[in-house]
């Protein structure tokens, strides 16, 4: 922090300009404090980066539009408003002001910004308000119920004493990015996303602009943000009433309605395509074909045309197959072979969609060879069939092996069906499966990734189309749950899943729903955990014990069991300290997710130990800027959010938003974006290196390196503990993977499991794997083995990061 200086003599006669060459590079103001005395100054630091309306283009794709410059600090700014008061963290950081919040992303992680002349309103249109009172800002800002028609919104603050207060806000100026929102109660104003603004209220608002009744251009000029700002089904009608109240405007009004209307068929499209990548495939075929084709572009029309033809062409394609897979069967001699082949085409059949067709592709080439040149109908079935099971890359050309695999398929669903404690039923299963000779270790792969759900969760359609809920139990060694699956949930393809943990106390239903409509739109599965106990029904606190972390883990097993998870696709949020646990699991087990995002949480302070064992991993911090005491709490781990990695060299990829003036809310227009981010995110399935700070017994597993044991003395969070327990020892895991199949294990608390893969990167066949733990290297020849994948798989569930072969301690 930057003193004051008093100003010499010499240098009070002197103007500003001449001030700054004589103290040297820095801006100067005259402080103006009557409590100050005359002619102190003080110097602020010069921006690196001047501000300017930019876009930034992410490393992960995203685009970031608004005024873009350089922070050096993360600090709220202080009540005085004085950023010089602010502490200075000294980090190199990129900020993204959008109007309504801030973004801060780390420079390494970004694309030069790109001057963009759109990324800033050139407009704004003003509302006139009354103040009502002028009380002081309270400490605690509350959460306000959305804008009415009115444009106001209302809550209460409460004080120590239990006291509350009314708060009103209303909109005083709006343009295409956000809404500046001023209390007419307090003295407090912040800027709100149009998100924020409830669409059947927005026209309404925008009604109360200053000249809207009496200036035709004004009108215009509404129309033209709400355009900019995407509303268009709005701009629409703000026409069409800018026309009737202005005949003069009838020419021009009607030249945008049909921009409009171009505009929103082109959004209206791009959700159907994107709802067809989501995998709702009825929605976006019946989409396509009510979608209006008058007054289009040509480009939308062929866009919709596409989507049609690509629907139609589908179902010819399973047509076929229906009519051709059960005659081919039919023409097989042998009775008992002809039986179980139509058995198996039936169910083949009974689960044919769009998501599952290309399975078949091997057969469909088949069938476009004249007739004389087919292969005999015993080998044709075999393609069909061992491609719809392990697919097109896999498919057999003998029918009694693929029939084999089929009930190697059925047998994989009852072993991983089978009770973690009975050893019997597992081992009975696991030689049944072992005596199934083609059952190799990489076909065995191939049917894994395409398994429908071992154990099938109920489903019940919820109201509307927001898709299916459904919900765990809880037992002594699980956390329950509720949670959504998306509308036309099926078998056939994998889903990406967020597990969303709540802010303790009150309905978890309710912060279900925050997640649920988006993840809808966007073909997501939200799970919801209730982390009370059975036997403690009122005890939803996450204490970060071993004994929630193994729970944690078995509700993950159960929900990748019964609903079909994309392995590579799972994420943990929350809000809260809902999102403190959140950060607690993503820190304690980077190795299952593919991201973490946190709204209004200020994490643990254990996290500031075990952040980088999740630097692989993608974050998205969402916080407003007047929550109590939010810098306070995690001061040091959000720098070292924005810092390079000392054991594993690289950023955090991590976005940290923040809303100035706002404060412990639920921000629900962060959900859009939040989906919209996650769409981008895969797992690392297996990382080069590894290194974590290991504070509970139940965080040995990260990936592919397991420790058999961690020792007692550093297993400090094993009992519950308190959010702001300090100082902590924990062991340390080094671990990395390098060319010529070297792994390199530098430091591990005790012995050590290995779950190789031939996914590794840059994994050479040709050479032995070798284990340098120390002074010892051990080399070993890759030897698959069946055994080893199908108990690892039914401990974790996880499809598509198999153990090909355990690596133990004794193995040499």
């Amino acid at each position: 922090m930057l003193r004051f200086l008093l100003l010499p003599p010499f240098l009070k006669a002197l103007s500003v300009a001449a001030c700054v060459a004589a103290i040297g590079s820095g801006s100067i103001l005259f402080a103006d404090e009557p409590d100050k005395p005359p002619g102190e100054i003080r110097i602020l630091p010069v921006e690196r980066e001047k501000p300017q309306a930019a876009t930034v283009r992410l490393r992960n794709g995203l685009l970031l539009s608004g005024m873009v410059s350089t922070a050096t600090t993360l600090a709220p700014l202080p009540a005085s408003g004085r950023a010089v008061d602010r502490i200075e963290q000294k980090l190199l950081v990129r900020l993204i002001h959008q109007g309504s919040r801030e973004i801060y992303v780390p420079p390494r992680r970004t694309d030069p910004p790109v001057p963009d002349v759109n990324a800033w309103p050139t407009q704004s249109f003003s509302i006139p308000r009354v103040k009502q009172r002028r009380e002081a800002r309270p400490p605690i800002l509350p959460q306000l119920s959305p804008f009415d028609e009115m444009g106001i919104a209302r809550g209460k603050a409460f004080r120590s004493n239990g006291e509350s207060r009314d708060v009103t806000a209303a909109i005083t100026a709006i343009n295409e990015l956000y809404a500046v929102v001023t209390s007419t109660s307090h003295d407090w104003e912040y800027a709100a996303q149009l998100d924020a603004i409830p669409r059947q209220n927005l026209l309404n608002i925008l009604a109360q602009a200053d000249d809207y009744a009496t200036n035709p251009t004004r009108r215009l000029e509404i129309a033209r943000i709400l355009m900019l700002a995407d509303r268009l089904p709005e701009a629409g009608l703000l026409l069409q009433n800018a026309a009737s109240d202005f005949p003069q405007l009838q020419e021009r009004a009607a030249r945008q309605i049909q921009q409009v209307r171009e505009q929103l068929a082109v959004r209206i499209t791009q959700a159907l395509e994107e709802r067809r990548t989501a995998g709702q495939h009825q929605l976006a075929s019946n989409g396509a074909r009510l979608h209006p084709k008058s007054d289009l572009t040509p480009e939308t029309i062929v866009r919709v045309e596409r989507i049609v033809q690509d629907y139609d062409e589908i179902n010819q394609r399973i047509e076929r197959l229906r009519q051709t897979l059960p005659a081919l069967a039919a023409e097989l001699a042998d009775p008992e072979l002809r039986s179980d082949a139509m058995d198996a085409v039936r169910s083949a059949l009974a689960d044919l969609d769009p998501d599952s067709v290309a399975r078949m592709a091997a057969f469909e080439l088949i069938q476009t060879q004249p007739v004389a040149d087919r292969p005999a109908a015993e080998e044709q079935i075999a393609v069909a069939l061992s491609g719809w099971i392990m697919g097109t890359d896999q498919t057999l050309q003998t029918l009694p092996d693929t029939l084999q695999l089929v009930q190697a398929r059925q047998l994989l669903l009852d072993f991983l069906a089978a009770d973690p404690a009975s050893d019997l039923e597992q081992s009975s299963l696991l030689d049944q499966l072992s005596s199934i000779t083609p059952l190799t270790v990489e076909r065995a792969a191939a049917l894994i990734g395409l398994l429908p759900s071992p154990v099938p969760l109920p489903l019940i359609a919820a109201e509307g189309s927001a898709g299916f809920q459904f919900a765990l139990e809880p037992d002594a060694e699980s956390f329950g749950a509720i949670g959504m699956a998306p509308p036309e949930y099926h078998e056939s393809r994998s889903w990406p899943l967020v597990i969303a943990f709540p802010q303790p106390g009150g309905d978890p239903a309710i912060w279900l729903r925050w997640w649920q409509e988006q993840a809808a739109m966007n073909g997501w599965i939200v799970l919801v955990p209730r982390v009370e106990r059975p036997e403690t029904p009122d005890d939803s606190e996450w204490n970060a014990s071993a004994d929630q972390h193994l729970r944690f883990l078995t509700m993950l097993r159960k929900i990748k069991l019964g609903l079909r998870i994309d392995d590579d696709r799972v994420f943990v949020a929350g809000h809260g300290s809902g999102g403190d646990a959140a950060m607690d699991v993503a820190c304690s087990h980077p190795n299952l997710f593919a991201g973490l995002a946190t709204i209004s949480s200020t994490g643990r302070k254990h996290i500031q130990w075990t952040v980088g064992n999740a630097i692989q991993i993608p974050w998205y911090v969402v916080l407003g800027d007047a929550h109590p005491l939010w810098f306070e709490r995690m001061q040091i781990l959000a720098a070292k959010l924005f810092r390079r990695g000392d054991e594993i060299p690289v950023n955090f990829d991590v976005m940290f938003i923040k809303y100035p003036s706002r404060g412990a809310e639920s921000f629900y227009e962060e959900s859009d974006d939040i989906f919209r981010w996650m769409n981008l995110h895969r797992r690392i399935r297996f990382p080069e290196q590894i290194h974590a700070k290991l504070l509970r017994s139940s965080d040995i597993d990260w990936g592919w390196i397991q420790l058999e044991q961690l020792p007692a003395q550093f297993a400090q969070l094993d009992q519950p503990t308190a959010a702001d327990a300090d100082g902590f020892k924990p062991a340390t895991l080094n671990a990395r993977w390098s060319e010529r199949n070297l792994l390199r294990v530098t430091s591990a608390p005790g012995d050590f499991n290995v779950f190789f893969s031939p996914e590794f990167p840059e994994y050479d066949p040709a050479r032995p794997i070798r284990i340098a733990d120390g002074r010892k290297t051990r080399q070993i020849d890759f030897k698959p083995s069946l055994t080893d994948m199908l108990q690892h798989l039914h401990k974790t569930a996880d499809r598509t990061r198999l153990c090909w072969m355990l690596i133990t301690p004794d193995d040499k």
